[in-house]
């Protein structure tokens, strides 16, 4: 199996992470076969929920106000494009680019000097793959070799974009 460096220190070492294997790709194409019926469900239940901890709220019991609709569907767009490339198996350089630039930020926000929480980013990411595991493992299965290898790839991905962040 190849490894693949992802960034370099200013030390000079190289932090890397394992590439995807053709199996943990196809594996993740049957996640994406299996939840193609709930992808509108994973996708509204990671951009509704907010993200802000509860440090930052004035009164944690309070409603929060209404969010303005094209900001929500910035955020739905943003968690589609992330679920649909991990069903497809792109997890590969630009995928885990886009999610650090463009997807995290769009969902999480960024902190008052532009940039991402990355505390918010690793709690998104827990949260979404075990999210994913719990939408797999609903139903109840006579074989669970393949759910096996569904969890597997599926770990493998996150590992990846955890690396990245």
């Amino acid at each position: 199996m190849t490894t693949q460096t992802l960034f370099s220190s200013a030390r000079g070492a190289k932090v890397s992470v394992p590439a995807l294997t053709p199996e943990d790709v196809a594996s993740l194409k049957d996640m994406g076969i299996l939840l193609d019926g709930d992808l509108a469900w994973l996708t509204r239940v990671l951009s509704n929920r907010n993200w802000a901890p509860l440090s930052e709220r004035k009164d944690i019991f309070a409603r929060p106000p209404r969010e303005p609709l094209a900001s929500l569907n910035k955020r739905r767009r943003a968690a589609r494009a992330f679920l649909v490339g991990l069903f497809q198996g792109k997890v590969a350089d630009g995928y885990c680019r886009d999610l650090k630039n463009v997807w995290l930020p769009e969902l999480l926000g960024r902190n008052k000097w532009g940039e991402m929480d990355r505390e918010r980013a690793l709690a998104f990411l827990e949260y979404s793959m075990g999210l994913l595991a719990g939408a797999l493992h609903s139903e109840p299965r006579e074989n669970l070799v393949p759910m096996a290898r569904i969890q597997a790839a599926l770990e493998h991905a996150f590992q990846r974009m955890l690396f990245t962040i």
